[in-house]
């Protein structure tokens, strides 16, 4: 048997390619946690709050071992895997078998060749770090606890992620595809001025000065009503740049550093209690 597990939308399990169902909403709280930090221990403590926030029953220790033991039954060929330590449970899964690991891997890779300026490398990488998601990460994860400590990061991740291998894709002159992609981003994301930035770096590169400017407007009320600020430095920057006609803005878009590189700030290392 070889698992494949995703969290990156709906929590997936595939055995062997197919699709092994998981109805419980508190075993795949379990499992998430413990795949969220796969080779790491993760406390009991944490799991009773994963799964039952700041209530839990007083049999909760005994239920979560229940739960546990379903784990093992449900996924028998992982039982060896599924590790009961001292203070609490531990998965051990490759990289390349939780989609989380593999977008975090290839993500750490595009960014990097991002700094060498290596475009096409930062796209193509990036490219298939994005192909993992499917949706919201811990999609149908029924915990508070999780989606704080675990999807939210991960949602800003896939967002730098995306911006990045937006600005190698300006850099290989694909202006045209990235403000298509682009208008509809700024729709979900209108708080996000690097997106403004590089929509009004494709809009030059495509002759579109006025649109460009028209784009600084819109972002400029929008941070003031929904926030309260001006743009920033690197917003304002771009605008005055059209305005006064430089020739670069035309061309290549400069690269804003640094760049967060996941796995540190973002980590997703177990929490213990």
């Amino acid at each position: 048997m070889h698992f494949r597990f995703g969290l990156l939308g709906p929590l997936s399990v595939m055995d062997d390619g197919k699709a092994v169902i998981m109805t419980s909403g508190n075993q795949r709280i379990v499992l998430a946690a413990l795949l969220a930090s796969a080779n790491q221990a993760v406390s009991t403590d944490y799991l009773i709050e994963a799964l039952w926030a700041s209530a839990p029953p007083r049999s909760a220790r005994v239920t979560l071992q229940n739960y546990v033991k379903r784990l093992r039954q449900n996924l028998g060929g992982l039982r060896s895997a599924l590790i009961t330590g001292s203070c609490g449970y531990q998965i051990c899964a490759s990289d390349d078998d939780v989609d989380i690991l593999r977008f975090r891997r290839l993500a750490r890779s595009g960014l990097d060749a991002l700094l060498r300026e290596d475009w096409a490398g930062t796209s193509s990488l990036l490219t298939t770090a994005l192909s993992f998601w499917r949706g919201h990460a811990f999609g149908d994860v029924p915990s508070e606890l999780l989606a704080q400590h675990h999807a939210a990061g991960l949602e800003e991740m896939r967002l730098q992620v995306l911006e990045a291998r937006l600005t190698a894709d300006l850099h290989l002159g694909r202006a045209e595809d990235v403000i298509a992609e682009l208008l509809p981003l700024l729709a979900a994301e209108p708080l996000r001025e690097r997106l403004y930035c590089m929509l009004m770096l494709a809009l030059c590169q495509t002759g579109q000065q006025a649109a460009a400017l028209s784009v600084y407007l819109r972002a400029r009320r929008t941070l003031a009503a929904d926030l309260g600020i001006d743009p920033g430095p690197e917003l304002q920057g771009i605008h005055h740049r059209i305005l006064q006609a430089d020739p670069e803005v035309h061309r290549q878009p400069r690269i804003p550093r640094p760049w967060s590189v996941p796995g540190t700030e973002l980590s997703l290392a177990a929490r213990s209690r």
